[in-house]
Formats: structure tokens, sequence, C-alpha cells
């Protein structure tokens, strides 16, 4: 007879009569307890087997296995427990799937009861009827995932998850994991939909020693805030602490946590996972690198359930099946536990979309001309490795970019795009950029202070974005009398000195300051997690890149869910006209075109170009439409070399 003995948290034991101990060392089976397992022998006979990610599993394994050539195991007390616990969880989690499919296709919002429930939890923001429907498809499954579309009212509906759970004892606690600009905006949700005062603490930013005391210290509070960052080094204390409070876990912008194999951060959030009462996902972009990313995500909800199986049969299913193949099998699997709202479901107020044609100055013509003309004479010397030819038009096209918004922006260091200063440039068109600012202001530079001034006539406040740092400083001396916040990447997120100037400041300014009119902003800066449309309607392009993300998220702050129906969010995209600008906009509204096709349906996929930096391919083409229109400009220079 073999007998399986559990050691919590340690390992499993096989130990056998004397009949079967020699079989235990029989090469069939001692291959199977070492090789596959990872076991190791005992001087007495027995073996000690790891337990592994789901415990569960392995005893049920380990059962099979010997059953198979008809030798009978015995279970002890433990083993029995857990594989009785196993048994009814998966009932429960089958049962959950049933109902999210339930609850998703019939768009069932909420009960009487259920909101009666609510109101008692002291919740008393009124959703909207998607978000009802979306709340009960947590409620259904217990631990899901919210997959809407950024401006779609996720944290309240992960707040009012939370009120509920809390009237009915389910839990205590809430603790977010994400990215630190994620703080203010659930602090500042939490007091808009929940009538009790908010106790919260926010762990990252601090020492350890001092993270320690804060958990230690914890009992009186109601929500907690960390990063991904911080959850690697904190693991142990959070799985100290879920184990004490009950407490929903959410990991908010969860594709932070997307890698499923040797990523410290997936590694972290799925230990602390099997400790929270109820946990939730929340992410506007899933799959920023494709299906691969939703195996830790998934993981996380149901860590005892392997939604999508073992790390490794899953990626290895992923390379040996077709694209479209895997795409709907995965789907299949993950639609009843996530619920998605799009933007066209929001039925958001319109939109004005107005294209302000500029002409460059004329010094600014002739550098823009000349930077041009030296990358058609440079193209002999493009390196031939794909890696590097793409750094090299890279640089050359954010060039361009420069001098159509601002050639003095070639004497700075772009780190914005991991660009050195210019210095290839000929004499005489060096001397110019030098010297440009004594003679000219930069064509689009002066149309958006020109533009700003008009729109501030008649609203209160704007958003100028650039994707260049020192443009940001530039527009802000040109209308200082306006009191504007500068936002960029330098500009750290947060401070604890009220002194210091940090992101968060600057936009609480903004949003409170009635002497505040202008908010001027790098989109990388202000990607996620920030809401300004109940403060402001209009904006200013006074640049863009080929980034779609950045251009798609900045368009994101100011038309989101709230927005009065008589309100009209207006956007204006300075275009200089015959340069690189045009290649831009052609370019984001062919990525625009892709990308709402993809966000308007359930599963929403991948658009090279629109989730990261690295554009992959999509870039190879922003460059060859680049080429192309510098082949325009060289003509024009062959006529006219003096221009």
């Amino acid at each position: 007879m073999i007998k399986l003995a559990w050691h919590s948290g340690h390992s499993i034991t096989i130990t056998s009569s004397d009949d079967d101990l020699r079989a235990l060392r029989n090469p069939l089976h001692s291959l199977y307890l070492r090789g596959s397992l990872g076991g190791k022998l005992a001087q007495d006979g027995s073996w000690e087997i790891p337990q592994g990610q789901m415990p569960s599993k392995r005893l049920l394994e380990i059962d099979g296995h010997f059953s198979r050539y008809g030798m009978h195991v015995e279970l002890d007390t433990a083993c029995l427990a857990i594989i009785e616990r196993y048994k009814k969880t998966k009932y429960d989690f089958e049962l959950r799937l049933r109902n999210g499919a339930l609850v998703k296709d019939s768009q069932t919002r909420l009960s009487d009861t259920t909101k009666e429930v609510l109101k008692k939890s002291l919740f008393k923001r009124v959703l909207s009827p998607l978000q009802e429907v979306s709340l009960n498809h947590l409620m259904a499954v217990e631990n899901g995932a919210n997959f809407s579309v950024p401006g779609s009212g996720k944290t309240s509906i992960a707040l009012a998850y939370y009120r509920y759970l809390r009237e009915l004892h389910v839990v205590d606690l809430l603790i977010v994991i994400g990215p630190a600009s994620c703080f203010a905006p659930w602090e500042a949700e939490y007091g808009e939909c929940v009538e009790e005062e908010r106790r919260s603490i926010r762990l990252a930013g601090n020492t350890s020693e001092i993270r320690l005391e804060m958990i230690a210290a914890s009992t009186p509070y109601n929500m907690i805030l960390t990063t991904y960052q911080s959850t690697v080094r904190d693991a142990e204390y959070l799985i100290a602490l879920l184990s004490q409070r009950k407490t929903l876990l959410v990991l908010d912008e969860s594709h932070y946590a997307k890698k499923p194999q040797g990523g410290v951060i997936a590694n972290a959030v799925l230990g602390i996972a099997p400790f929270a009462c109820r946990r939730l996902i929340m992410s506007g972009t899933p799959m920023p690198n494709g299906l691969m990313d939703l195996w830790t995500q998934f993981t996380f909800l149901w860590p005892e359930q392997r939604l999508l199986g073992d790390s490794e049969a899953y990626l290895y299913s992923l390379q040996k099946k077709s694209q479209n193949e895997s795409r709907k099998e995965v789907a299949a699997k993950v639609s009843p536990l996530f619920f998605r709202i799009t933007k066209h479901q929001l039925g958001l107020p319109p939109i004005e979309r107005k294209t302000v044609d500029v002409y460059l100055n004329p010094l600014q013509r002739r550098i823009y001309d000349g930077i041009a003309a030296q990358y058609l004479l440079r193209i002999s010397e493009a390196p031939e490795d794909k890696d590097l030819l793409r750094q090299w038009r890279k640089a050359r096209a954010i060039r361009l970019m420069q001098v159509a918004v601002n050639p003095g922006l070639l004497l700075k260091e772009s780190t914005e795009f991991d660009i050195d200063t210019e210095n290839n440039l000929n004499a005489s068109l060096m001397d110019i950029v030098r010297h440009y600012r004594k003679y000219e202001l930069p064509a689009k530079v002066d149309a958006a202070c020109r533009l700003a001034n008009e729109i501030l006539k008649k609203e209160k406040k704007i958003i100028i974005w650039s994707a260049f740092i020192y443009n940001l400083r530039l527009v802000s001396e040109l209308l200082c009398e306006y009191h504007p916040v500068v936002i960029s990447g330098q500009v750290p997120l947060r401070s604890t000195d009220p002194e210091e100037i940090s992101r968060e400041s600057q936009i609480s300014r903004f949003k409170a300051d009635d002497n505040c009119h202008v908010l001027i902003a790098n989109p990388a800066a202000c990607a996620e997690s920030i809401s300004l449309h109940h403060h402001c309607h209009s904006a200013i392009y006074l640049d863009r890149s080929f980034n779609c993300a950045h251009y798609l998220q900045s368009l994101d702050r100011i038309h989101r869910y709230g927005l009065e129906r008589e309100i009209v969010t207006r956007y204006y995209i300075i275009k200089a006209v015959d340069t690189i600008d045009e290649v831009i906009d052609e370019r984001l509204q062919e990525k625009m075109k892709l990308m709402n096709d993809v966000l308007e349906g359930e599963f929403s996929g991948i658009v090279n170009g629109y989730w990261s930096n690295n554009l992959g391919d999509e870039e190879d083409l922003d460059y060859q439409e680049v080429e192309t229109h510098i082949q325009k400009v060289g003509v024009r220079y062959a006529k006219n070399p003096t221009t």
C-alpha cells in the first residue's frame, strides 16, 4: 500500500508497506518521482515530493500514477481534506463560469435587493446601466476582470464591489496594486463614491522599514495602495496581512503583471493571490504583447483552478497554433470571467476635431529642408542590420519632428526619445540653429499660443500637449499670464514634501486653482489614471509622434464617462504644412481606425504601433512614409537649393 502524507507548506511524503517499498525503487516509479515531480529519496526508502503551486492536483496526479499500476493509495486526513476542498472549489468555479456567461449574455442589471445592500454600504454614486451589469458580473464570478476602455468608470465599479462585499462581511479591506499614478485617482474616487471617510495609506515611496511598520499598523485603514515594484519587495508581509484581514485584492492596470515566466512582478502577485478573499483585475489594454499576457492575469484570479493551464503548456500551445485559432480558443475560456464596456457603448457626447494648418517661417523652412536634404544624402550610409536601421531612421525622423515644431530642440538632448543633440549639421545650418530664436518664433508655437488666447476668452481651462519637454517650458514662458502648470517625465509623480512640485500637486492645482488656466503636458507622463473631463474641454496638440497609444490616451483625459450631454470636447491639431506632421497625421489616422475596430470588439486584441514604444514592423511602415515625404522635399530642394 502506498501512503501519502501532507506536510503543510513543505512537502508530500510517500511511504509504503514492505511489499511496495521495493516498488518505490522501481526505475519506472523512481524516474517519475524524481524526474517529473522533483522528489528526493530518503534513507528509509520514503520520498519527499515538493508540493508545487497546485498541491491538490499534484496529489491527484500521484494517486492516478500508482493506481494505473494496480497499487492501492491511502491518503492521510490532511490530503483528503485538500482533495475535498479542491473538488468543492472546482464545482464552485464551474458555477461561477456559468453565472458569468449568463450575466454577460442577458446583460442583467442589479436587482432591487442588491441596490438596497449597496445603498446600506454607503456607496452613493449612481451607476450607469452598463456599470450595473459590470458590477453584477463581478458578483456572479466573485473573482473577475474588468477590461473596459479608459474613462468608463472601472474604479467606481470596483469600489461598488468592495462596499457591497464589505456590507455582507465578506471583506473588510481593499488593497490596490497598480502604477503609482493611480493612487490619487483611487483616493479621489473613494471620496466621490462613498459617504464613509476614506482611511487609506500608500505603501510605495517609503523605505522598507516604514512600509513594514505601516503594514503592521494597518488595522484602522480601509484601503491600502501600493505599486507592483513594492509588492515584489513586500510579498511576505502582504501575505501575513492578507492572512489576517478579509481582503479584496485589486490589480489596477493588470497588464503590468503580464510576464508568464520568470517575471518577478508576476511571481509576486501570484504568490499573494491565494491569500485574498476576493480578487479583481482591471485594464483597458489587457494583452499589450499578445495572448501570452493573459496567463498571469487569469491565473491570479483563480490560482488553484488554472483556467489557462500550466504556463509552459499554454505558451507552447500559442506557438503551435495559428493566431486566429489561439485567439478563439483563449477567448472561449476566459470570456465568462471578464466584462468589457467599449467606447461606443459609453454614449459619450460628440467631439470636434479641427486641424490648424501652419506654414513654417522662412528660417524654419530653410532648416527643415536642409536637414531633409542631409537625410537623403546619407541614406547610402544607413546600416544593414534591421534593428540598427530602425534606430537610424528613428533618429532622423525625430530630427524632422523637432524642426517642424521648434528648431531650437536640435540643441537639446531629447530624453523622451533617447536622442542626443544634433552635431552633424553643416556649419551654415548649425549657425542658423544656434541663433534661431533671435530672429523667429517657431510657427507652430506661435499658432498654439494665439489659439490658446482665443479659447481662454470663452473657456476657463485648456490643455496643450507636446511630445518634447523643452517645448513645454517654452510655451509655459509664453503663456505665463495664465499661471500654467507643466507636467513631464522629469517631474516626480508625487512628493512627501508639500513644497516640492510633483505631477500630483500640479494636476491638483490645475483642477482647483481658478487662476491656473493652462496645463502643458507630455502625453507619456499623463497616459494613465488621470481624469480631467470635469475641468477642461479643449486640448491643443502642438506636436504628435507616431505613438498612437500616447495620442489616444491623451484624448481620453478629457473625453470620459460622466460628461454632461451638452458638453462638446474639442481637439485642435496644429499641423505644419509640407512637413513630417502630414505623415504623422495620416499614419495616426490609419492606426486609430485599426484600433477602433479592435477596441469596439469584446476581446480587445493587438494593433502594432498602439500598445507600446516597441512598434515592430509598424514602425518600418512609419519610416517608409517619412522617406517618401523626404523625396518630395528633395525635389523641391533640387529646384531651388537656396531656399
